[in-house]
């Protein structure tokens, strides 16, 4: 990935992080209230009683507005512009106090912007904070005039002079500094990754011509669909939203094409059905356009169904998202179409289908896959109780599965009881979570990929409890993803060990030999 890229992946990321902090800081605002109420009551301040609780009532919709439109917006940008409006406009609140003067507030907002590390966003914030500013002052001085009787020309020239002129300079040369801020900020960032991407080896073919075939690449299809629906999961998470994934097993288990774009595509219109929809569940379904048995090297026809039993005409259909915009934009360059299949003039549901081609990499359907290993599973489990072998040697040794499979869980509680290991199982991590907190459990063994709380979340959950036995407790993780990056991300989520998949006895009684009998 270019490093450029990188830093725009980075700010992403970071955008979204900020928008959660300062949807909470705006919450510290909520204080302004007792402390208006308090000055106006004691006649320091003297205004009338509704303009007071006119006042009060905006903050306090200001502090709580930012926060509930973050719980609830998929677009970190539309997040963002109500973060910073709503502090904006506390601001210009607090600026027409005639108490004393707070002109320097005006460089909270564009301070508190270089945390998104974007110039458009600073420049925007600046400017808009700086037209705020004068526009205070100058209603602040028409004020003065009203309750002056006596207003002559050299009055006027010396408040702009005394007043106005100092702050506005002193405004555009703070902004000026904050603007080269940003502009270091952005080159170190550069510079750091460039030596992290140096220090990194990387293996490229020479010469390699820039063409369409670095995006045909064979993918897994199950792969694929899991990672959509673990993305949207996340997505979400702690939202009363539903996503269902229902893929065709007789699909080939391998295709050739581009996974990213796919996966960006897909996921940019389950976006926007979950955002819109208010009963909060939406349906995706995989299938391929019959007729033909498909063969390697042969192109077929993917079909997505994307389907939400509401209308949803006003926001979908009408265009008012994006992410239905960059879907059409992504599909259309591989080929294929988006087409709206909600019929009727009074709409029930939205539905729509996502087609386009891809080549067959291998003829094995996902069916055959599911009971290829179901077969090996089997074997494995008859193989596994005919052994008997007591590994821990007479410890008595409890062990939590945690996998959405329950054919999985059978396999490897047979496994374990070949090694004298006692074990339970349970489908989901929040299951998981729940179970340890009566303690008995000696390790846990949990699947990577698991729809709504994935493995790495729940380890992470399990460590971030403050105890000590949840500090101290072994966790394996279950995965087909076993490459130097996963490893790393399975190491810091706080796992021990990594057992690949299909489970083979031999590596998990090698795994949890390092944990007992190192």
């Amino acid at each position: 990935m270019d490093t450029k890229e990188q830093f725009k992946e980075l700010i992403e990321q970071n955008e979204k992080k900020v928008n959660t902090i300062l949807s909470r800081g705006n919450l510290a605002f909520l204080i302004l209230c007792p402390v208006i109420i308090l000055v106006t009551l004691s006649g320091v301040l003297v205004i009338p009683r509704e303009q007071m609780v006119g006042v009060v009532t905006i903050l306090a919709l200001l502090a709580f507005v930012p926060a509930i439109v973050c719980s609830r917006v998929y677009h970190e940008a539309t997040a963002r512009v109500v973060v910073l409006t709503a502090m904006e406009v506390t601001v210009c609140i607090l600026g027409l106090n005639p108490i004393f003067s707070v002109s320097m507030l005006y460089l909270l907002v564009p301070l508190v912007s270089l945390m998104y590390l974007k110039k458009d966003v600073f420049l925007a914030v600046a400017r808009n904070c700086f037209f705020a500013m004068l526009i205070t002052e100058l209603l602040k001085f028409l004020d003065v005039i009203r309750n002056n009787e006596e207003v002559t020309l050299g009055s006027v020239y010396r408040h702009s002079y005394e007043n106005l002129i100092p702050v506005v300079f002193g405004y555009v040369l703070v902004m000026l500094v904050m603007y080269f801020l940003y502009g270091w900020i952005y080159s170190l960032m550069l510079l750091v990754l460039n030596i992290e991407k140096e220090e990194q080896p990387v293996v490229r073919p020479v010469a390699e011509p820039e063409d369409k075939e670095s995006e045909n690449i064979t993918y897994n299809v199950k792969g694929l669909f899991l990672s959509i629906n673990q993305t949207v999961q996340g997505l979400i998470r702690g939202k009363d939203k539903t996503l269902a994934v229902n893929v065709d097993y007789n699909l080939p288990a391998a295709l050739k094409g581009n996974p990213e774009q796919i996966k960006l595509a897909i996921v940019s219109i389950l976006s926007d059905f979950l955002q819109f929809t208010k009963e909060g569940t939406v349906t995706l379904s995989v299938t391929y356009e019959k007729g033909i048995v498909p063969r390697k090297g042969q192109n077929i026809t993917i079909i997505c169904r994307i389907l939400c039993s509401e209308d949803l005409t006003e926001n979908v259909r009408e265009g008012i998202t994006m992410g239905l915009a960059l879907a059409k934009n992504v599909i259309g360059k591989m080929g294929g179409v988006i087409l709206d299949k909600s019929f009727g003039t009074t709409l029930t549901q939205t539905c729509y289908t996502v087609s386009f081609l891809q080549e067959v990499a291998e003829e094995e359907t996902l069916g055959m896959l599911k009971q290829k290993n179901r077969d090996e599973q089997e074997a494995l489990i008859s193989i596994s109780r005919k052994r008997e072998q007591n590994l821990l040697q007479g410890r008595e040794v409890k062990a939590l599965i945690v996998d959405d499979s329950k054919e999985n869980i059978r396999l490897v509680s047979a496994i374990l009881k070949s090694f004298g290991v006692k074990s339970q199982g349970v489908t989901s991590g929040q299951e998981a979570i729940e179970r340890l907190y009566s303690k008995g459990i000696d390790f846990v063994i949990i699947d990577h990929m698991m729809p709504g709380k994935s493995g790495i979340q729940t380890a992470k959950e399990i460590r971030q409890i403050d105890e000590p036995y949840f500090e101290l407790l072994p966790l394996m993780v279950m995965s087909s993803n076993i490459t130097d990056e996963f490893r790393q991300i399975f190491a810091e989520a706080g796992f021990a060990e990594i057992i690949s998949k299909p489970i083979k006895e031999e590596e998990l009684r090698l795994a949890i030999s390092r944990i007992y009998l190192s």
